[in-house]
């Protein structure tokens, strides 16, 4: 192999390298992009006016959970540690929908006895108006 070939080839592989280099960093700016948070509570105080109750309904007072929500251009992931409870998944579902988001996928594990992991993938909806 002569050094004409080495140098040609090496300057094929910067090329590549910087290519990549490139599409990289733009990935990097989309990910930029990407919000995070992280909410853990004790519990919820009966003043709280975004859980209603009443003696119909079971409430979930006083129980521990963890919520994580990441927010990728239209896609949030949401995730929640929580006590098992009946309806509960229900209910999670039904306030996600209410904030115009759309559930693309949802899993709910159990961990340990008591616990339950539940992860949720939604997209937030477009709304048309047609006049």
């Amino acid at each position: 192999m002569d050094k004409y070939s080495v140098l040609l080839d090496t300057i094929k592989y910067l090329k590549e390298l910087k290519k990549r280099l490139i599409v990289l960093e733009d990935q990097n700016e989309k990910t930029k992009t990407e919000s995070s948070v992280v909410l853990t509570k004790v519990g919820l105080n009966n003043d709280d006016n975004s859980l209603s109750c009443d003696e119909s309904n079971d409430c979930v007072v006083g129980l521990p959970f963890q919520v994580e929500a990441r927010v990728l251009e239209k896609y949030m992931l949401i995730r929640i540690q929580c006590q098992e409870h009946k309806g509960f998944l229900v209910k999670i579902m039904v306030e996600i929908e209410r904030f115009q988001l759309f559930i693309v996928n949802n899993s709910v594990l159990p961990f340990g006895d008591y616990i339950l992991d539940i992860t949720i993938i939604a997209q937030v909806q477009t709304i048309s108006l047609y006049l």
